[in-house]
């Protein structure tokens, strides 16, 4: 992927502290949520919020799209408590592998991340290093 003068390159920046790490939805597949399961994205997740509000129909993302089933799901009569226990069991980190302690072992400037897990959080408390 990299030529050896791009790494190089790259450590060097590494080194001076000017790298920006951007983790995509893809980061995290490796690891488990609470159920032990792959974290849902995309189709999974809306098929899980849809079954969760209870809906008989059958999940189309094409008419149920992942914002309209989250406001529906902020929107719903089901007790808070409820919510969070789903969010947190679906969304919330289980078993992480400990080759994503790799990622904790440069400086990065910054590092940013699209998804709503707490994979990254979780990796840097477990080599005791702080994240601001």
């Amino acid at each position: 992927m990299f030529t050896e003068q791009d790494e190089k390159y790259l450590i060097r920046l590494i080194g001076r502290n000017e790298v920006i790490l951007f983790l995509g939805a893809g980061f995290s597949l490796g690891a488990k949520n609470q159920l032990d399961e792959n974290f849902p994205t995309g189709w999974k997740l809306g098929k899980k919020l849809w079954d969760f509000l209870g809906y008989k129909e059958d999940y189309n993302d094409d008419d149920a799209s992942l914002p309209l089933l989250y406001q529906d799901f902020i929107d719903t009569g089901i007790k808070r408590d409820k919510k969070i226990d789903f969010l947190n069991k679906n969304l919330l980190s289980g078993e992480i592998p400990k080759n994503y302690d790799n990622i904790c072992k440069p400086y990065w400037r910054k590092i940013y991340t699209i998804n709503i897990d707490d994979v990254v959080q979780k990796i840097y408390s477990r080599n005791n290093k702080k994240l601001k």
